[in-house]
């Protein structure tokens, strides 16, 4: 299967995200750039909801990061692309580690550098840090533990 690659814009340059803009989706709660985020169904409107490594917190439904912030009830745009750069949010602050895997958290709307293992959890990998702010995205699969 190749790999997906954001389109080339009008200029010489390539646009490094590939973000898609929601705009029948709300956010269920105000959603910060750079956090992750699953769709979900809402009453009569799809709805964008923090995701986090737990079932019960959407890790089945995880979309992508948003790109800018979201209030709720309104629409946004998220970055879905694989191999787009993003600003993830990192578990407990601090900057991330160049060259680690990062994997969706227990906290939802966060990242970590520790896969979370355990009942009811999705160890989902979503990509690897390329500096201390940034990370490619990349999402492969995803393994339950019951």
């Amino acid at each position: 299967m190749p790999i997906a690659r954001p389109p080339a814009s009008s200029s010489t340059t390539i646009n490094d995200i590939l973000p898609v803009r929601y705009t029948t989706a709300e956010a269920v709660s105000d959603i910060l750039a750079g956090q992750a985020v699953a769709m979900i169904p809402g009453i009569g409107v799809l709805q964008l909801a923090l995701c986090g490594a737990l079932q019960a917190d959407y890790a089945l439904q995880f979309m992508g990061f948003a790109l800018a912030d979201i209030a709720a009830g309104n629409s946004g745009t998220i970055i879905t692309g694989r191999g787009s750069r993003v600003e993830p949010l990192l578990e407990g602050g601090g900057v991330l580690t160049p060259d680690s895997l990062l994997f969706l958290s227990l906290t939802p709307g966060y990242v970590t550098h520790t896969a979370p293992q355990g009942s009811g959890i999705v160890n989902t990998p979503i990509g690897h840090a390329i500096s201390t702010t940034e990370m490619l995205f990349k999402t492969d699969h995803r393994v339950i533990f019951p």
